[in-house]
């Protein structure tokens, strides 16, 4: 689009003349939706090299919630083997006290 910089219009109603207000109104509008997608691009930028690491993966958060949910299943396993040996000592001692 081009804008005519000289104080004259060839009509009241081109869109291009600097004294049309909705012109102008626009224009400003476009400008201040360029500088807020240009800050998301920024801020989605930090984002991703945060969730990523940037330039060491190891401190991404990807990798640290990966390291949590390994963390849990690792200690999901040993409650499970606990409750097991609880049990069966229990059952051992039923047995021996009632069964012998």
């Amino acid at each position: 689009m081009s804008i005519r910089k000289s104080g004259s219009c060839s009509s009241p109603d081109d869109p291009n003349c600097p004294e049309n207000p909705e012109a102008c109104d626009a224009r400003s509008t476009l400008i201040q939706v360029q500088g807020q997608l240009e800050r998301m691009a920024l801020d989605l930028a930090l984002i991703r090299d945060v969730l990523l690491g940037g330039n060491s993966p190891e401190k991404g958060m990807y990798v640290r919630f990966d390291r949590l949910e390994q963390s849990h299943k690792r200690s999901a396993k040993l409650i499970w083997l606990l409750v097991g040996i609880v049990i069966t000592g229990l059952g051992a001692v039923i047995q021996g006290k009632f069964f012998n």
